[in-house]
């Protein structure tokens, strides 16, 4: 770690403290509100060992980061629904946990003075435990008192803490003690140490992995089987219930089944029907049976005046309402609790009505959605259950729910009292909840285990099973939660003993070998100490013998081989045990036999006739029999009186063969320059004539002895420093070669000139040994050239005249006579007159060209300002674009922008590119001028989106006449010289030119001047800054 930076070393530990509390958080049971093993604890422990307390902030925001995570991921990767408040506190606290731990160790371990166990380090380690239980215990009492997040006593939740604590610090402990280990061997053996450090670490991380594994393996395997009972205990309620409604169902079809056996059924008879049935006793949760009377709004008088003359005096129907048909209860029995019922119309609530015409629709039984019964004081949740009678006897395909319905046999219910006993394990292992509808919507509740322990628990119940089905034609939701008893039930310590004792035995094993390490460290370290200081006390010749590069032979009075450095191993092949004892001799061609003895006896005669005062040339023989040259020297000394030689071999092989092959090079280059049909000459850095060939001599008619005369002086006078500067390049290294064409004076008078080229010949040093120059002829072909041009001007000359006469003659006709001529002759005409001004283009261009290459182009330069120049240069190529189509724009130009140029000769230029861009231009394009300052200099640029410039085409196209192909010519009608003459008059002027081309995207052509300085209002000379 201490290779890391401080910053990358706190950014690790923020993200391990992150993942190490979303670990914990998951590996924490189910039925735990205090996690089982708290891993940042460890890793703020290393990670302050690593980085002492610098770290803390990091570690903090790396604990709130993992916390907020593991809440907002809960729901996918599973795991306890705990307190924020309580994973928070237990978060903080264990920095403080870890602060004590790792300052113990830091303080009283990581330091060389004694063991581990000394007694003087028992003291500090039990104030650290004990500090570590109080501020357990002070998180315990927190949470017990204050969070409500625990039913456990303080006491078992402060074993919890520290024991989560402890655990999270074992499980850290190999690198918590390999940390130990580093600092305390930090001088010595720290890259082999961390290597060990690393292999312990991912030894015991695949330990703690496959722990977790089988944790999480074991883990679900028991929550599968718990869930596979609940669902069992679920399965028996929902079928218990169904059941008892089925029951119900039954006596009320007996109602209806009295009725269809008896012509009428008064009041008597139906209460010793119910009287019969016991519904008390034998139908628990059933509030009565009760008849519903359908009567019509008209026969509503007479209906109730029946009902009060059969016994109810007091019989009435309500409340009142607004309706064609009313829905009265006729009778109900037992009356004494269903007493304000009688006479209801359940019409008057749609709930209520909805059912009943459900059921007179469909001739079956049907339940109400969640009402309140009337007759209830407590005002709960309840239903009715109704069934349609007919008077045509039971329902079927002809039966008119209109004019056959009589009324229906009812049942009401109260939910707490039907619902609350469905079997054994009701409000026992699991909570009932039931809703009206197909969601668990709390407004719909009917039923719930509102009055259980559990139901108020604070904590959500770990297993909860929701289903949703039709009784009676009315969907209910029924939800069962476990009670805090099934979960109790359900605790099986298994998986958590596994994941502890992997933990342990991780940390037990990692420590173990993390202390192996730590003695194997200390044993090497010692060794490593004492092998330094025999090494040391070695010294010596063995190292000079081990390390030299040249073989080293130690020899006998008598010529034997008594040493053999690996270096002599390596020349000759052989292996020291194969020649100690042997003749030197044996390793030498024999004829170098007595030159040797003659070395080492100090014959002088050998030693004058080789000229080789320290040591001699001779060829040695190698293992393979081959042959090679070496150098040998060699010194005596005596030990215990006797004579010792220790000679030093060296294999030159490849000095000689470079030695024979630079002198074979020699000989090649001076027989090839020699015989050149150039001439050539080898001048010495002082400007000395070395050497030159015959064909120099020819050229020259000098000899090599008369150029050696300092006054003799080739070069023209007008010519003689036209090299100079080209040559001091060459001296300084600046440049490799170069070539120039200057003017010589041969010795009869004759002036030639010649192109020559220069480079220079160097040294092994890398200084320059001299230069070679070579000259070709050049005096013919000058000739020929100055005929060519002159008689190109002159004809060009020649020809200017006349042509322009035509031109402004077919011109005059063209306009003057244009209505008396035939649109034929009109044809003709504006064709010659189109090509004599290309003629006078060309000869305008040849003669432009002649004077540039003869030096006659004379320049008139002046301060220019360009946003002045620019605008009367694209106004004159206006109704030249026009005549193409195409839109010519000049962008705005910085008024502060001068510089020095021909004001003609710019216009030329600028217009060359203008007239190119406006030719190359599809039909609509744009052909912009702009004018920009880059730098030190002015940019003047025309840019246009017409074809552009291939790449076969870029390396010639400032050549003269050249065009990217020949029908260009002929489409666009050009001589190919514009960009070529453009080019040499920028260059004269002192600017730069040069383009950019995108084919059918942009090609740009620029030049660039240098800012010139110019004079403002008040006469002061200023320039625009670059």
């Amino acid at each position: 770690m201490n290779m890391i930076s401080n910053r990358k070393k706190t950014l690790f530990g923020a993200i391990l403290m992150a993942l190490g509390v979303v670990a914990s958080l998951y590996l924490t049971a189910h039925y735990e509100n205090i996690p089982l093993i708290w891993i940042p604890t460890g890793i703020a422990t290393w990670m302050f060992l690593t980085c002492q307390k610098r770290c803390a902030i990091a570690l903090l925001v790396g604990m709130l980061v993992g916390t907020s995570g593991y809440f907002l991921l809960i729901d996918w990767i599973g795991g306890p629904n705990l307190k924020p408040a309580i994973v928070l506190l237990i978060a903080a606290s264990s920095m403080a946990f870890a602060a004590i731990v790792s300052n113990v160790i830091q303080r009283y371990f990581m330091v060389k003075t004694g063991g581990i166990f000394a007694t003087h380090k028992v003291q500090p380690v039990i104030i650290a435990v004990v500090g570590c239980i109080a501020l357990s215990l002070a998180i315990a009492w927190i949470i017990v008192s204050f969070l409500g997040g625990t039913a456990d006593s303080i006491l078992l939740a402060t074993l919890k803490i520290f024991a989560s604590n402890t655990l999270g610090i074992i499980a850290l402990f190999p690198l918590i003690i390999g940390k130990v280990q580093l600092e305390f061997f930090r001088e010595t053996n720290r890259t082999r140490n961390r290597r060990e450090y690393l292999a312990i670490a991912v030894l015991v991380f695949a330990i703690f992995a496959a722990t977790v594994f089988a944790w999480h393996a074991t883990s679900t395997s028991q929550f599968e089987k718990n869930t596979a009972r609940f669902d069992a205990l679920t399965e028996e309620s929902e079928k218990a219930l169904k059941n008892r409604l089925l029951s119900y169902e039954d006596a009320i079809l007996g109602g209806a089944g009295l009725f269809y056996a008896s012509e009428e059924v008064n009041r008597a008879e139906w209460r010793q029907y119910v009287s019969a049935l016991d519904v008390v006793n034998r139908y628990p949760g059933i509030n009565g049976i009760g008849y519903i009377g359908r009567v019509d709004v008209d026969d509503l008088e007479r209906y109730i005046a029946n009902e009060r003359s059969s016994g109810m005096p007091d019989f009435r129907s309500h409340p009142e309402v607004d309706h064609d048909t009313h829905y009265v209860i006729t009778f109900i029995e037992p009356v004494e609790i269903n007493g304000p019922a009688v006479g209801l119309n359940i019409a008057f609530e749609t709930n209520r009505r909805t059912a009943a015409d459900l059921a007179a629709t469909t001739g079956k039984s049907a339940i109400t959605q969640r009402i309140l019964l009337v007759q209830d004081a407590e005002k709960t949740p309840g239903f009715l259950l109704l069934y349609p009678i007919y008077s045509t006897g039971v329902f079927d395909e002809l039966t008119n729910p209109e004019t056959d319905l009589q009324g229906w046999v009812y049942a009401p219910f109260i939910g707490k009292n039907l619902l609350g006993d469905l079997t054994a394990s009701q409000g026992q292992q699991f909570n009932v909840s039931i809703y009206d509808g197909a969601t668990t919507n709390k407004n719909q509740l009917i039923y719930a285990e509102s009055e259980t322990q559990d139901a108020k628990a604070a904590e959500p119940p770990h297993f909860k099973k929701v289903r949703t089905f039709n009784v009676m034609q009315q969907d209910w939701t029924i939800e069962w939660t476990s009670t805090k008893s099934f979960e109790a039930s359900t605790i099986d310590f298994q998986a958590e003993l596994i994941l502890i004792t992997g933990i342990v035995i991780g940390g037990l094993l990692g420590l173990m070998l993390v202390s192996i390490a730590h003695r194997a460290a200390s044993i090497q370290t010692e060794v490593d100490r004492k092998t330094r200081e025999i090494n040391k006390a070695r010294g010596g010749l063995q190292a000079v013998l081990d390390t030299v590069v040249d073989g080293i032979v130690e020899i006998s009075a008598g010529g034997r081989i008594l040493a053999f450095n690996p270096s002599a191993e390596h020349i000759f092949g052989y292996a020291a045990a194969d020649v100690i004892g042997k003749p030197f001799h044996t390793l030498l061609l024999k004829r170098d036999h007595s030159k040797m003895k003659a070395y080492l006896e100090g014959e002088s005669r050998w030693l004058e006739e080789n000229g080789m005062a320290n040591g001699i040339t001779i060829t040695g023989v190698r293992k393979d029999k081959s042959t090679f040259p070496m150098e040998l020297g060699a010194s005596a000394f005596d030990l215990d009186d006797v004579r010792r030689y220790v000679a030093s071999v060296r294999d030159i092989t490849e000095q000689v063969e470079a030695q024979r092959a630079l002198e074979l090079s020699e000989r090649t280059f001076r027989q090839t320059l020699e015989n050149a049909p150039i001439a050539a000459l080898s001048i010495s850095p002082q400007r000395e004539l070395i050497h030159m060939n015959k064909t120099a001599n020819d050229m020259l008619e000098y000899s090599m002895e008369e150029l050696q005369d300092p006054s003799i002086l080739l070069a023209h006078p007008d010519d003689m420093d036209v090299d100079a500067e080209q040559l001091l390049s060459l001296a300084n290294g600046s440049a490799q070669n170069f070539v120039v064409e200057k003017r010589l004076i041969t010795k009869s008078g004759q002036t030639i000139w010649v192109e020559q080229h220069v480079s220079p010949v160097y040294n092994a040093d890398g200084s320059i040994k001299y230069f070679i120059k070579q000259m070709i002829n050049l005096t013919e072909r000058k000739k020929t050239e100055r005929i060519k041009n002159e008689f190109i001007a002159t004809v060009s000359h020649e020809l200017r005249t006349p042509i322009t006469s035509i031109s402004g003659s077919l011109s005059l006709i063209l306009g003057a006579f244009k209505d008396e001529i035939s649109p034929k002759v009109h044809g003709l005409l504006t064709i010659a007159q189109r090509n004599s001004t290309r003629l006078i283009a060309l000869v305008n261009d040849i003669l432009d060209m002649e004077k540039l290459g003869n030096g006659g182009m004379h320049y008139e330069i002046a301060n220019v300002q360009l946003n002045e120049l620019l605008p009367q240069i694209v106004e004159d190529n206006r109704s030249y674009a026009a005549t193409f189509e195409a839109d010519l724009k000049l962008e705005a130009v910085d008024a502060g922008l001068y510089i020095n140029v021909d004001k003609w000769r710019f216009n030329q230029v600028l217009s060359n590119f203008i007239s190119n861009a406006i030719k190359f231009s599809p039909a609509g394009g744009t052909v912009k001028v702009r004018a920009d300052q880059n730098g030190d200099y002015a940019r003047i640029s025309v840019s246009d989106n017409g074809i552009g410039i291939s790449d076969e085409f870029r390396n010639r196209i400032f050549t003269k006449f050249a065009q990217a192909d020949s029908s260009t010519t002929r489409e666009k009608s050009g001589t190919g010289l514009g960009l070529m003459i453009s080019k040499q008059l920028v260059e004269q002027m002192d600017g730069r030119i040069g383009y950019t081309s995108e084919p059918n995207v942009e090609t740009v052509f620029w030049v660039e001047f240098k800012l010139a300085a110019h004079e403002n209002e008040d006469g002061e000379s200023i320039r625009k800054a670059g």
